[in-house]
């Protein structure tokens, strides 16, 4: 159960830091 949790978390983790990567991209592309 434990590590099922830590398991989302990471997942979560790593939408979170991929999603915000992908909207900085986006607005250095949208200024650029």
């Amino acid at each position: 159960m434990r590590s099922g949790i830590f398991a989302i978390g990471r997942v979560r983790l790593l939408r979170q830091a991929v999603g915000t990567v992908l909207l900085m991209a986006g607005m250095a592309l949208l200024v650029a």
